[in-house]
């Protein structure tokens, strides 16, 4: 058998205190981590409106969105 064979089977109540002592700084870090679940993300957008009274919305599509975006 290897030393930690030897070990843990000769010393019962180490064995537990290593344990609880490994199971304590689990908890302890886990409690420590700084982790947002769902951080705020913003991503970029732009909006443009354009006006023009008596204009039909085709002419408006045509003539003015579809240059914009294509720019």
């Amino acid at each position: 058998m290897n030393f930690l064979t030897k070990f843990s089977l000769k010393n019962s109540v180490a064995i537990f205190i290593i344990s609880f002592l490994l199971l304590f700084g689990g908890l302890y870090s886990y409690s420590k981590l700084k982790v947002e679940e769902l951080p705020n993300i913003e991503f970029p957008a732009i909006s443009v409106q354009v006006v023009s009274p008596g204009t039909a919305p085709d002419d408006i599509n045509e003539q003015i969105t579809t240059k914009l975006e294509n720019i």
